[in-house]
């Protein structure tokens, strides 16, 4: 992931918010007004 570009990641956030963590799949279902809808 961004090998390409030497652009590095460091996943903190997403981390401890279950984006890497294999908490979230595709069946998850995300209120209205979370943090991860970006809204």
């Amino acid at each position: 992931m961004g090998g390409e570009l030497s652009i590095g990641l460091v996943p903190y956030s997403p981390l401890g918010k279950g984006f890497l963590t294999g908490t979230l799949s595709t069946d998850t279902v995300i209120r209205r007004g979370r943090w991860r809808l970006g809204r």
